[in-house]
């Protein structure tokens, strides 16, 4: 009422300075006047329809173009990676648990009504876990595009099997999922339709990173997804990561933690696999970030990855500086005795690197966090590596330092021809059996990469 009084009156007022004109006029004048209240209540009407119209629109639209259904114990920085590899080859959004801590209650709403395809990362106990059974079971029922991604390690269920999957759970679980709709009998044949009738992807979970990629590449195609970027190749990495990579959870939370330290630093990373890559990276690197797990020192390999590091590059004559991470809450320092052990009873320097290593503040990495507190933990790590504050000055110093690398000594192939000579210039202080066992470890590392 208010405002149709003051509508009124400021027609009123408009109009009263036609009463000095001519009656034609005036007429003309006021009738457009009047016309104003009339087409504002219909713009106003219009605007309101296309709200509701826009919203209704909202409601049927998909907000996440693909939601990873995982086991976070055996894929949790897997499904962590494939989001991040995702996202630097497409821009469709992810559904990560970990990230929408706000939701958790909502999944099996969000899989029905927000999600376009759902991705089942198949890790060896992903089928019995309850959680993951109803995102399965939503899809299934409500014709959800789902695609198992198998990764290494899952083996199939046979019909029996999966048939006493629901024995795994306990009755609170159960009625849990009776409570969202989820039956028994449902699980049994969701879990039948995923294994016998979608067609599968295979994921591996070791090796280089570009085969990770390349699958990533295939799933968004599968899903319908536009892709776009390359796959990216290492030069020189000027940070390398080492830990041990016998399990493919430790392996999946170094690549996320190099992909992060890469962005926080805009400065190459890579994760060392072997002494290969160690021989053909460590003459371009400035720093070495050691990943801690539990019994990462009873991993011969990685005991030897870190004594190698820890010795001047031939090439360009300079040490690695160690920076320690913890990324597993069970990870405790083993004794100093317990450690030189495992390590091989190692020279004077390897010694003292061992002791160092064991004095210098580890900053910590959780690698089941939401990405928000990943990185805000690795800004703080990075802080550690000094040389990479500032990134413009740090490349052009990078590029004066390559200049100085002795290309005769760069090659990685050369690294025989090293043990060569220090085997007829100091043949005590080289042991023939650590000689064999790199060689070799060299010659298949070329071959595959050959292959």
């Amino acid at each position: 009422d208010v405002l149709l009084t003051d509508l009124l009156l400021v027609i009123l007022l408009s109009a009263g300075p036609l009463l000095l004109t001519d009656k034609t006029q005036s007429a003309t004048v006021l009738g457009w006047l009047l016309c104003i209240p009339v087409l504002s209540m219909l713009l106003v009407a219009l605007v309101g329809f296309a709200k509701l119209a826009l919203k209704h629109l909202q409601r049927n639209t998909k907000l996440y173009g693909i939601f990873l259904c995982h086991h976070k114990a055996g894929g949790g920085s897997l499904s962590r990676l494939l989001k991040i590899l995702i996202s630097q080859h497409s821009s469709t959004r992810v559904f990560l648990d970990s990230d929408e801590l706000e939701n958790l209650d909502m999944l099996f709403d969000i899989v029905r009504t927000s999600t376009k395809n759902l991705v089942v990362v198949l890790t060896p106990e992903l089928l019995s876990r309850s959680w993951c059974a109803g995102e399965i079971v939503t899809a299934w029922k409500n014709g959800i595009a789902t695609l198992p991604l198998v990764c290494d390690g899952f083996e199939p269920l046979s019909d029996e099997a999966q048939k006493l999957i629901p024995t795994l759970w306990t009755p609170h679980q159960k009625v849990q999922l009776a409570s969202y709709g989820v039956e028994m009998d449902d699980v049994n044949a969701a879990y039948g339709w995923l294994q016998h009738e979608l067609t599968s992807l295979q994921m591996p979970r070791f090796g280089p990173v570009s085969s990770r990629e390349d699958a990533v590449v295939k799933l968004l195609n599968i899903c319908g997804v536009s892709s776009h970027g390359r796959p990216s190749n290492l030069s020189r990495p000027r940070i390398l990561i080492v830990s041990s990579l016998l399990e493919a959870e430790f392996l999946s939370t170094c690549e996320v933690f190099q992909h992060l330290l890469q962005v926080e630093l805009n400065v190459e990373c890579a994760v060392v696999h072997g002494m290969y890559q160690m021989t053909s990276f460590k003459r371009f690197a400035y720093y070495l970030l050691v990943l801690f797990f539990r019994g990462i020192f009873l991993d011969q390999d990685f005991n030897k990855l870190l004594l190698s590091a820890s010795t001047a590059c031939p090439a360009s004559r300079r040490t690695l500086e160690m920076v320690p991470v913890i990324a597993d809450a069970n990870f405790d320092y083993p004794g100093i005795d317990g450690l030189l052990k495992n390590c091989g009873s190692p020279g004077a320097h390897e010694e003292q690197v061992l002791r160092n290593l064991r004095t210098v503040l580890a900053l910590p990495f959780t690698p089941l966090a939401s990405g928000g507190l990943q990185q805000r933990q690795v800004a703080e790590i990075a802080l550690r590596c000094h040389r990479y504050q500032d990134s413009i000055a740090a490349a052009s110093s990078d590029e004066r330092d390559d200049q100085l690398v002795d290309p005769d000594r760069a090659d990685p192939a050369t690294f025989g021809a090293e043990c060569a000579d220090k085997l007829v210039e100091e043949p005590e202080a080289l042991d023939l059996g650590h000689v064999s066992s790199v060689a070799s470890e060299v010659s298949e590392a070329m071959a595959e990469v050959a292959f």
